[in-house]
């Protein structure tokens, strides 16, 4: 990196945080998974308040910690969509990283960020995947959407941080392929809870 552009970096992180409330994806794809974000969140939160009622088994409790867990999750990416948050935490990152010295590892400290989130991604995956081991039928589906959208995070925030990553395909119009896994998660984890209402409302 030239010693001009280096030290423009550092100035700008050391000047401050540059980010300001936006609209992140103002595109009607972007629009469309905040929308599907919310109604996930929507009926994963009916799946919660109704455990009881909709399971009718022993672990009714497990039932509802989980599908409380995940409405907030998805309420909290619906909003993260637009809002851009992560553009916030990186500069604060970049800032104190400045601050405290640490600039010169940034590449690697961003590797290790992006370990630690497969790491504790996929962990939390399997520790559910285990809790709900007797009642996999009601969960399969929402386990492979969970996976899904865990693929998503991941190589989002890899590209967002800058680790190398092989390119990502694109369909006709510049439309990439992760935007596109975002929405079909999320979609299968709404499917996923609206197949257990509707059974309950059958039974």
């Amino acid at each position: 990196m030239p010693d001009e552009t280096k030290m423009l970096i550092m100035f700008n992180l050391a000047d401050g945080i540059y980010w300001r409330p936006h609209i992140g994806d103002p595109t009607l794809l972007g629009w469309t998974t905040v929308y599907a974000y919310f109604c996930a969140a929507l009926l994963s939160l009916t799946c919660a308040l109704g455990a009881r009622q909709i399971f009718n088994d022993q672990y009714t409790h497990l039932h509802r910690s989980i599908w409380s867990g995940l409405a907030l999750g998805l309420f909290a990416l619906g909003l993260n969509k637009q809002l851009d948050l992560q553009t916030l935490f990186t500069d604060a990152v970049k800032h104190v990283a400045y601050e405290q010295g640490w600039y010169e590892q940034g590449q690697s400290l961003q590797v290790f960020f992006i370990a630690s989130v497969v790491g504790i991604g996929g962990l939390g995956l399997l520790i559910v995947a285990w809790l709900v081991r007797r009642v996999w039928k009601q969960y399969w589906l929402l386990l492979f959407g969970g996976a899904a959208l865990g693929r998503f995070v991941v190589v989002r925030a890899a590209t967002f941080y800058g680790v190398t990553l092989p390119e990502l395909s694109r369909f006709t119009g510049g439309l990439r392929i992760n935007w596109l896994l975002e929405l079909v998660a999320v979609c299968i984890i709404m499917l996923a809870a609206l197949m257990n209402i509707v059974h309950y409302r059958r039974s």
